[in-house]
């Protein structure tokens, strides 16, 4: 479901979100707020330091850096793409204020507004039936993301989480039925598993995609887009989970870092629960189709996954 908001309304929340920070610095820049992160320091613990190449917001074992003008950021080494370019104005670090409520203060902030314990959990292998979803040299994502999902779900049943499939067997599912079966099932965390294809069949990796914030620019677009979903409601969480993932798959298979990404797939929109869309591989490069089609390295993605969601069920714990 779309929700109406527009954009003063949005940046207004946006203004109260970040009220932790007491005095905030503020400025406009290029047409968005952006937020000087000196001035929000002293309140997380944290400390920072800019230059004309770099960014740096550190805390205890958190650590953020990000370089001016570019959107790709790291966070504890693992990559992210923001929606807006920081820069440095006067020696001093700035970034966008959505991009600090929405992507960066998820990472860097306490996390108590942020807990939601898991037990209930809905994975999604992604296509199926006719569709088969990208194709390699010898095999279709259909049958990989059905392979992944299914011992995803006994791994996850083995650490007492409550799992159901959204499919079992190559059928097809709409993709608006796919979030919904998760809703049906009262799902505390949506996880939809598919694999990449790409014309430079040089390329490889993995990354991990949560939902766009309104008023956000998706990694495919060039422009914010001021529509507000269901999905939505789960910013924060969608975040932290997707760093969480991302971390325990690069951990666990020596895979490129394509890293965390905004987008406005349908079955994140339509989450009623935090959601992430995974990419384990691509199937046009040979090397990584061969992976993806090896029970020994779906083994390690799986068990990359599933130490991801543990830390974020440690999250949620406060622990």
């Amino acid at each position: 479901m779309k929700l109406n908001l527009g954009k003063t309304s949005i940046w207004v929340a946006l203004i109260a979100a970040v009220s932790l920070a007491g005095a905030a610095r503020l400025s406009r820049i290029c047409g968005q707020t952006y937020l000087e992160l000196g001035s929000v320091a002293a309140s997380l613990r944290a400390r920072t330091a800019s230059s004309g190449s770099q960014i740096l917001f550190a805390k205890t074992n958190r650590r953020l850096s990000l370089t001016p003008e570019k959107k790709t950021g790291f966070f504890n080494n693992v990559r992210l793409v923001l929606n807006f370019a920081p820069v440095n104005r006067g020696g001093r670090g700035y970034v966008s204020l959505l991009d600090w409520n929405k992507s960066l203060l998820p990472l860097m902030g306490d996390r108590s507004d942020l807990r939601r314990p898991v037990g209930t959990i809905v994975i999604d292998a992604g296509h199926g039936g006719r569709d088969k979803g990208a194709s390699g040299a010898s095999s279709h994502e259909k049958n990989i993301t059905l392979r992944a999902a299914g011992k995803l779900a006994d791994r996850l049943r083995k650490f007492g989480f409550r799992v159901f499939l959204t499919r079992s067997r190559d059928t097809a599912l709409s993709l608006e039925s796919r979030p919904a079966i998760a809703a049906a099932r009262r799902a505390d965390l949506f996880i939809s598993l598919h694999v990449n294809s790409a014309t430079d069949r040089t390329i490889n990796g993995i990354e991990t995609f949560c939902l766009t914030p309104s008023g956000g620019v998706s990694a495919s677009a060039s422009k914010p887009e001021y529509a507000a979903y269901n999905g939505n409601r789960y910013d924060g969480n969608n975040m932290l989970l997707a760093y969480r993932i991302q971390e325990g798959l690069l951990k666990v298979s020596g895979a490129e870092d394509r890293g965390i990404k905004r987008a406005r797939f349908a079955v994140l929109r339509d989450a009623k629960s935090p959601a992430v869309l995974i990419e384990l591989g691509f199937i046009s490069n040979r090397a990584e189709e061969r992976k993806l089609n090896s029970g020994v390295y779906v083994d390690k993605l799986v068990r990359g996954i599933v130490n991801g969601i543990l830390l974020y069920q440690a999250d949620m714990l406060g622990k």
